[in-house]
């Protein structure tokens, strides 16, 4: 009583193990660094565990290239020498607020438009799963046209913040020069203050513009999931009306990481 199970293995032994019955589990621990291991085994065991609601542990968390990577994967749990460190729990939160911003950045977006162009391609070249190409229809526009729009607020955004950069050394050279007594620059700090104030409204509306257009993005590569689990769901039909194994539909995915 009180004892919980955790199947623990490489990439490979995950995604064997947890595409069989093996009851209730309290974690899948991957016994891989996140940064080396290949990605295709990386994404087939963390698909799997998703698919069997069991929460998903990476362990050897050596880098924070390797927390990041973890994150990417889903991972609930984390563990490691860097995550056992004083710095650990702000190195967590650091790498989920990079993520978050991935996610819903022009990265994020072009990552998901190749995951698109590769997951059709794997499909055109099966026989048996060709004309699922046509659920794919329609899903690489929204990508684009957010990936777009991100990119025009980002840039935006960075010579938005860049001017106001520059407001504000001026400013503070005034400023300095007037502590000095050169009163007569008076009038020049009131109008580089003027330029200051004026650069940061400009700053702060481009930076509301552009983290409404991330969110927008968000929503749209959420779009995205939703649509790839619908693809996976009929590829899943379609292996078992012809007699195959659940491998079978995950490897048009695993083909794609």
């Amino acid at each position: 009583a009180g004892l919980e199970l955790a199947l623990v293995g490489d990439g490979d032994h995950l995604a064997t193990q947890l595409a069989s019955d093996r009851g209730r589990l309290f974690a899948a621990v991957l016994r891989e660094r996140a940064g080396s291991r290949s990605s295709l085994v990386a994404r087939r065991a963390a698909a799997a565990a998703k698919r069997a609601n069991v929460p998903l542990l990476v362990d050897d968390i050596v880098t924070f290239d390797d927390l990041e990577a973890a994150l990417r994967l889903g991972a609930r749990y984390v563990a490691g020498p860097v995550v056992e460190t004083g710095l650990g729990a702000r190195l967590v939160s650091a790498a989920r607020a990079r993520e978050q911003e991935r996610d819903g950045g022009a990265l994020g977006l072009r990552e998901s438009e190749e995951e698109i162009s590769q997951v059709r391609t794997a499909i055109a070249a099966d026989p048996d799963a060709r004309d699922l190409t046509r659920i794919t229809l329609g899903w690489l526009e929204p990508l684009d046209e957010a990936r777009r729009e991100v990119e025009r607020a980002e840039r935006t955004e960075a010579q938005a913040r860049s001017m106001m950069d520059v407001a504000e050394r001026d400013l503070a050279l005034m400023l300095e020069s007037f502590a000095s007594g050169n009163a007569q620059r008076a009038e020049r700090l009131m109008h580089c203050e003027a330029s200051f104030l004026e650069a940061k409204t400009l700053y702060a509306a481009a930076r509301e513009r552009a983290n409404q257009a991330r969110e927008r993005a968000r929503s749209v590569r959420a779009g995205f999931e939703l649509r790839k689990e619908a693809l996976r769901a009929a590829l899943e039909a379609r292996a078992l009306r012809l007699s195959r194994d659940e491998a079978w539909a995950d490897r048009f995915f695993s083909d794609a990481s």
